[in-house]
């Protein structure tokens, strides 16, 4: 017995909303906004031992970048002023940065998005977009390169260098 699997008018519409449904997954796929996450990895030199005077030059670093330094509430974090990024009439994108060191060579970059309404309520921003990645972290990567500091893309390539060094 042959069957046709066109063979209801339901069936051809739920074929068709099938196919349309589909269509938009791999459309708005494609369109999908890429993100980060809100830190950065940098390794220090092999001979470097990333600790206070490291994080102190570092905050020298930052200064000569244009960002201004405050008192941390933790001890052993560098700690910047907000920036204005943008301002969309009604809020500013906003950003402020954190730098801590983690195990013997490694240096974690935080950063704190934010928008501020004109209201002076503030919502964080819970990831950094294209936008915010080219004008901030491109920054930060290339002033933390310039001082000995080498980024590490992926924390998988944090991992490997671990394995590799015997850590």
């Amino acid at each position: 017995m042959h069957h046709n699997l066109l063979a209801t008018p339901t069936m051809l519409a739920s074929r068709i909303a099938r196919g349309f449904l589909l269509l938009a997954i791999v459309l708005t796929t494609g369109c999908a906004p890429s993100i980060a996450p809100l830190y950065k990895d940098f390794a220090t030199p092999d001979s470097v031992v990333a600790d206070a005077a490291t994080l102190a030059r570092i905050g020298t670093t930052l200064e000569a970048d244009g960002w201004t330094l405050r008192a941390s509430d933790i001890a052993g974090v560098v700690a910047t002023e907000e920036k204005v990024l943008s301002s969309w009439g009604i809020y500013d994108v906003k950003i402020s940065l954190e730098v801590i060191t983690f195990g013997d060579d490694y240096v974690r970059v935080l950063f704190h998005p934010y928008r501020e309404f004109f209201t002076g309520n503030r919502s964080k921003i819970p990831y950094l977009d294209g936008r915010l990645r080219r004008s901030v972290v491109a920054s930060v990567e290339e002033t933390l390169e310039a001082s000995g500091l080498d980024v590490i893309p992926w924390p998988v390539q944090r991992d490997r260098r671990n394995v590799t060094r015997g850590r």
